[in-house]
């Protein structure tokens, strides 16, 4: 019998955390940045809601499951929004109740979307859909040798990226692909880039967001070197010296997971962002990288880079209590107004809402934050 335990991060044993470590490593699935103790402990330094919740098994841990609580019991991924992945991590052989893991927690329901535990493991609970996320992953040989396996599929596609990236070497004196250095200036600098580009899309500015810049500006102040095996990480691509198109995101160890892919829209007709993309799994080895993940998501480059490698599901559970029904009652409403299509009005208004409250603390911002985008978009599809 699998027997939960719930602590605060700064609780957790050195044994329990090797465990952690272990169960982080043990299955491909669970092989993220965004899985790792490291990472639910740089969380909680600016959050007081993170909680994990191990399930044991005698002294064995078989599960790991980290979140953030918030109102009412309700329970979010860590991390959230940048929670392209997330648990239960569960040990093979193991199967576990959601039911019982939320109790030891405090928690009445909890709803997240990238959920990398494997089906038929959750005893009490369903996956709403399923997809997959995109990894560049070097299992054997090199980078040079992964790219020639992307030509093969996507010869076209691959021919035109080199050639721009050939063109950007011929125009210009210099262009440098450039990483670890986590200049702030470099890092702020996409985070604008990127910050005008949600505004004039109409999408939640999760650069400018009180609760996802707290995320963002944790990660930034932690950086990733020879000495600290976990943190920040910078690629950047430079033409003449000046800053034209970067990744920046999480990195452990050999693996590196970028949030936030941003360039200078001064220079968008030199294709910035698929050279970057190009130049950086290309030198994958020269930075000692055997994983880039470019996480899921509908971007069209995606898989011409990266092959749907890792499979992640849409997790709804509400427990068979008073709050966990009410808040179940509450979520399936919005089917009345037709949120079973996912390319519904009502579909796209609770997202949109879903997206502001994981962003966003306070009421004021996320009313103007929901009419504005929802203007915005509205005129772009009218335009």
């Amino acid at each position: 019998m699998v027997l939960f335990v719930a602590k605060d991060i700064s609780e957790v044993t050195h044994a329990e955390w090797k465990q952690w470590k272990f169960l982080n490593s043990s299955q491909n699935c669970y092989r993220s940045p965004l899985l790792e103790p490291e990472f639910a402990k740089l969380i909680a330094s600016n959050n007081d809601h993170v909680r994990v919740i191990f399930g044991q098994v005698g002294e064995k841990i078989v599960s790991v499951f980290c979140g953030s609580g918030r109102v009412a019991g309700m329970v979010r991924p860590l991390g959230a929004p940048f929670d392209d992945y997330s648990g239960p991590l569960i040990a093979e052989g193991y199967q576990i109740s959601m039911n019982d893991m939320l109790r030891a927690g405090g928690w009445h329901s909890y709803r997240g979307e990238g959920c990398a535990t494997p089906e038929g493991v959750l005893m009490d609970a369903k996956f709403e859909s399923r997809g997959y996320s995109f990894v560049a992953q070097i299992e054997d040989g090199s980078a040079a040798e992964y790219l020639a396996e992307r030509w093969k599929d996507n010869p076209k596609r691959m021919k035109n990226f080199r050639r721009l990236s050939r063109k950007l070497d011929k125009d210009f004196d210099t262009v440098e692909l450039r990483y670890g250095v986590n200049n702030p200036s470099d890092i702020q600098q996409l985070f604008n880039w990127k910050s005008n580009q949600f505004s004039k899309s109409g999408l939640v500015d999760v650069i400018e967001a009180e609760k996802s810049s707290t995320v963002l500006q944790a990660v930034s102040s932690v950086k990733y070197n020879e000495e600290n095996n976990f943190g920040g990480y910078l690629i950047e691509l430079r033409v003449n010296g000046a800053l034209v198109a970067g990744h920046f995101g999480l990195r452990s160890g050999e693996n590196f997971h970028p949030w936030i892919s941003a360039y200078d829209p001064d220079h968008s007709e030199l294709g910035p962002g698929i050279i970057l993309l190009y130049r950086a799994i290309e030198a994958m080895d020269e930075m000692g990288l055997k994983s880039y993940d470019l996480s899921g998501g509908h971007d069209h480059y995606k898989k011409y880079f990266a092959k749907p490698s890792r499979e992640v599901g849409k997790l709804v559970y509400f427990r068979p209590t008073i709050l966990g029904t009410i808040q179940g009652v509450g979520f399936k409403s919005w089917n009345l107004f037709g949120t079973k299509n996912e390319n519904s009005i009502a579909s796209r208004m609770r997202r949109r809402f879903d997206h502001l409250a994981i962003c966003e603390t306070r009421l004021m911002p996320r009313l103007k934050g929901f009419f504005e985008a929802f203007l915005k978009r509205h005129n772009t599809q009218n335009s």
